[in-house]
């Protein structure tokens, strides 16, 4: 059933985002975290990785920075940039959540390239979400949908050539929905969260057509729902925008899923947006409310830590060398235009990881 997508945005985001700065100037809200509920089942699998491409760490070679400053400006008053990833030479992609403009940004550059990598309207992109650079089979991946539900166009997943920009492939969601974020196992399955629905849909490797991977109610609710969206090793995990939970699903035989199990933090995530897994097994969350925090699951010992309090309406986030390049993307102002101009220019912030 396809379901107001701009007004679900609109509702959503401006209740969560409209006042960033007055929930983000908390930077020493770090909590430990207790189990996972007594199942064990949370702890990540050491040294188990995704295929590769912006799986967290694994998206960048030794040395490879992404950028001599410590911010990358994109072009435009009106870009309110959504999904980044990035290569293991330190390329970075970003797309339009209002144009469906998708982005390159050369290794140490501090602008994209003249020439956009796609735009919109390109492969049928409308409003461009969650983006993946698969460098294992040459494949930019990019979640579009049409969140004012005006342009005919269903909203799906779109690939691309990683080296030429050019479409090689458009699935569109059964039965309508929010393609939001991307994830990809070693074996190349697709796995991608759907805002509108209670649901992962995944794209077999090699397959021809989305299909429901796995469906629960906990997946649903009011409001935006799944966001983020990563593998790790033998299981997938997913956060969701409007509670805050945080979820974990094993990959099981032949890439059937296992039993939902929802991870028991400390506190829940606030407005969680990209999820992206780092090289020990942690993760990074963005948290709408201006937070970068690392979710670390190794073990007994859950820990919340945050890496920087102060960004500017943040959505996503891709690991470049040692830093998070943040994407501020400030989407409360193009859902909810009675909120104020952006702030210019649109940019992504480099952020350490200690």
């Amino acid at each position: 059933m396809w379901i107001a997508p701009r007004a679900l945005w609109a509702t959503a985001l401006a209740v969560a985002l409209a006042a960033p700065s007055a929930a983000c100037g908390d930077d020493d809200d770090d909590g430990g975290g207790g189990g996972d509920g007594g199942d064990g089942q949370t702890t990540s699998d050491a040294g188990a990785g995704d295929a590769g491409g912006d799986g967290g760490g694994a998206d960048a070679g030794p040395g490879a920075d992404g950028g001599a400053g410590e911010t990358i400006a994109l072009p435009g008053d009106a870009v309110y940039p959504e999904g980044v990833t990035s290569l293991a030479d330190g390329t970075i992609f970003v797309g339009s959540a209002a144009q469906g403009t998708i982005f390159r940004v050369p290794p140490g550059a501090t602008s994209p390239e003249s020439e956009a990598f796609a735009e919109g309207g390109d492969n049928g992109l409308v409003n461009t979400l969650g983006l993946y650079a698969d460098e294992a089979r040459g494949t930019l991946w990019a979640c579009s949908s049409d969140l004012a539900g005006t342009s005919g166009i269903a909203p799906g997943l779109k690939a691309f050539d990683l080296a030429t920009g050019e479409p090689t492939g458009s699935f569109d969601f059964p039965g309508g929905g929010i393609c939001n974020d991307i994830a990809i196992d070693a074996a190349g399955n697709v796995y991608v969260t759907d805002s509108a629905a209670p649901r992962i849909l995944t794209l077999p490797a090699g397959g021809a057509a989305l299909e429901s991977w796995v469906e629960d109610d906990r997946f649903g609710g009011e409001g935006f729902n799944l966001n983020g969206i990563e593998v790790d090793g033998d299981a997938v995990y997913t956060v969701k925008f409007n509670t805050g939970d945080m979820f974990r699903i094993p990959i099981g035989e032949k890439g059937a899923p296992g039993v939902v199990l929802a991870v028991a933090l400390e506190r829940p995530l606030e407005s969680p947006d990209g999820l992206r897994r780092e090289d020990d097994g942690t993760f990074i969350v963005v948290e709408g409310v201006g937070r970068l925090t690392r979710v670390a699951l190794s073990g007994a010992a859950q820990q919340l830590t945050t890496l920087r309090g102060d960004l500017n309406g943040p959505t996503t986030a891709t690991i470049v060398g040692d830093g998070a390049w943040v994407v501020e993307g400030q989407i409360v102002h193009f859902s909810d235009p009675t909120t104020g101009p952006p702030d210019l220019p649109f940019q992504l912030v480099r952020v350490p990881l200690p």
